[in-house]
């Protein structure tokens, strides 16, 4: 997720400049300050907070369905951080299931999905002779060759490239 919110930056910079952003994310994701120093690096005079939707991470989890505008999982911080921003930023690979709900409640918020700036990553890492998986870890909950021997086993990755601690 952390190459795809790169790509979507860096081709949304000039929109971005000067707004508050909301990075929505997993209580893990809201937690560092990885997406925010990103963010802070490429594009100007932007305010960036964070927060963990965990209640709309565990209904998107269990399918459960969207109950509109008084849905539980929106909880009351939920609420508030997106009515004060311009942006939310849907940081975490669930949180696009929502993403229509989320605009008809809100229509004043631009809502942006990173996931989908990984389509034309992808093109371009097909296009090479030779792939390898590079991953970036984000704190410090496991060591880097648990990383890679995940990798390698879930994610049928023989070759990783590249740790970034």
């Amino acid at each position: 997720m952390v190459d795809c919110l790169k790509a979507m930056v860096k081709q949304e910079a000039a929109r971005l400049a000067g707004l508050k952003i909301l990075i929505i994310g997993t209580k893990f994701t809201a937690s560092q300050s990885l997406y925010a120093e990103i963010l802070g690096s490429s594009v100007p005079d932007i305010s960036v907070a964070s927060i963990a939707a965990t209640e709309l991470e565990r209904r998107i989890a269990r399918l459960e369905p969207w109950e509109g505008r008084e849905d539980k999982s929106l909880t009351a911080d939920l609420r508030q951080a997106i009515e004060k921003t311009d942006v939310a930023i849907l940081a975490c690979t669930c949180f696009p299931m929502v993403r229509s709900d989320l605009e008809a409640l809100y229509p004043d918020v631009i809502f942006l999905d990173p996931g989908a700036w990984c389509r034309d990553l992808m093109k371009e890492a097909s296009q090479t002779e030779y792939n390898q998986l590079s991953l970036e870890v984000t704190g410090n909950a496991v060591s880097e060759k648990r990383v890679i021997q995940y990798a390698r086993s879930y994610l049928d990755a023989g070759s990783v490239g590249s740790i970034v601690s």
